[in-house]
């Protein structure tokens, strides 16, 4: 019952924290078989929340065991199928408990349920795949031992936010082909080191593969800004749903191409790709334009202005009604959390947490009025979110009201800045 419930308000906080959320071959996750998903880990506890909040079946974690000392938290994370997994950091005490944790995640692979491994073993977030760990690699071969009937495979997967610390940005979710362990069950029987290094090796590909990354010495804030004006050439006609369960995305492959060429440059041409970018945004910004306007991807202004007149009564009620909660996830995210992997989960965890009690409270206090306002505590997320999309349609509107204020020479200079740095990337 716990595991449904935390399932269902992950699902409505995310409609407060991000703007879209790619679901891209959902279906390759098996739910008639053990399946192993291996995953990048570069944003904490969220990655958990979105692969367990939209996959289908009952899915198992394995997750860091530090997190299981205090006997509420343990209690609710076994409610949530969580499995504690220890590292050599923990001491040898706890090391010890691993064979117990080790047994519960074969049981459950046996018993054909999907678990999650966050591979690389730690949480770091940059735009790159790191190597993955031997652990689940052995994870998978002891289960073909223990349970060849479960045919088990991994399923290499990568999760890539578009800007893990902002309101609105957008999640991509993807699913790779499964692995089967069968394939290399000869192989183990007689060279068990060459099998797991081999299978390593293609888990490895598999998951560099589906990446949207840059080379490991490209710096973070460089791939991100390469990756921005690269997301500027397509637009999302669909603002609704949130949620999209897709075989493709263009924002993915723009995004990909864009860091593999960027990788391919020598460095003093990514250095002076980098200053390309950084004046027009600096241009752009001054002029109160976006790489939208120089795109001429936005949506008219009338049917902008159409929307913010007619829907200024809904926005005005979703922003006065989550004011509170959306105020309290930004301050623990900006007060209470140090390490940059995990301010994105103190955005969540209020939703999670205080969300729910706060619309009781809510309700409690309308109901004094009239039962039937009651029923209003039903429609505050989704005006929530609502008021999230109004206020960028209401930026897109000032934007291209001021793109069509600039002198002409002004605009040419910005669009062809533009088309310049598109072209250094292959885009165009």
């Amino acid at each position: 019952m716990l595991y449904l419930l935390t399932k269902l308000i992950a699902k409505i906080s995310f409609l407060a924290v991000y703007r879209k959320v790619y679901i891209i071959n959902e279906d390759n996750v098996p739910g008639d078989r053990a399946a192993l998903i291996t995953c990048n880990h570069p944003n904490g506890f969220v990655e958990p929340l979105v692969i367990g909040g939209y996959i289908p079946h009952k899915i198992y974690f394995l997750v860091r065991g530090d997190v299981f000392r205090k006997k509420l938290a343990r209690y609710l994370l076994n409610a949530i199928h969580c499995i504690p997994i220890f590292r050599f950091r923990d001491g040898f005490a706890s090391m010890r408990k691993n064979n117990d944790s080790i047994n519960e995640a074969l049981e459950a692979l046996s018993r054909k349920k999907p678990l999650i491994i966050f591979a690389e073993g730690s949480t770091q977030q940059v735009r790159y795949v790191r190597p993955i760990q031997k652990g689940s690699i052995r994870l998978a071969f002891d289960t073909l031992q223990n349970a060849p009937e479960s045919n088990p495979c991994i399923i290499p997967s990568f999760i890539h936010f578009t800007d893990p610390q902002f309101y609105r940005s957008e999640v991509i979710m993807e699913y790779g082909t499964p692995i089967n362990i069968v394939d290399y069950g000869e192989l183990y029987e007689t060279h068990k080191a060459k099998a797991i290094k081999k299978l390593l090796d293609d888990v490895n590909s598999a998951m560099q593969e589906l990446s949207i990354m840059v080379d490991p010495a490209i710096e973070t804030k460089d791939a991100d800004t390469v990756f921005e004006i690269a997301r500027s050439t397509v637009r999302e006609k669909n603002i609704f749903p949130i949620i999209q369960k897709v075989k493709n995305s263009p924002n993915r492959d723009a995004e990909r191409n864009a860091g593999r060429h960027f990788s391919r440059m020598d460095e003093g041409s990514r250095s002076l790709l980098i200053s390309e970018i950084t004046d027009l945004k600096k241009q752009s910004d001054s002029a109160g334009i976006n790489y939208e306007q120089l795109s001429g991807r936005t949506r008219s202004n009338y049917m902008n202005l159409m929307m913010l007149i007619i829907g200024f009564i809904p926005f005005l009620l979703g922003y006065i009604f989550n004011v509170l909660p959306i105020t309290l996830a930004r301050y623990f995210s900006k007060n209470k959390v140090k390490k940059i992997e995990f301010k994105a989960v103190m955005k969540l965890i209020p939703f999670l947490s205080l969300y729910p009690p706060y619309l009781l409270i809510l309700g409690s206090i309308l109901a004094f009025a009239s039962w039937k306002s009651v029923l209003f505590v039903f429609l505050i997320p989704f005006l929530g979110w609502y008021s999230f999309v109004y206020k960028a349609q209401f930026k897109e509107f000032l934007a291209n009201i001021n793109y069509k204020n600039l002198n002409t020479e002004s605009r040419d200079i910005m669009q062809q800045a533009y088309r310049n740095i598109l072209a250094k990337l292959s885009i165009i």
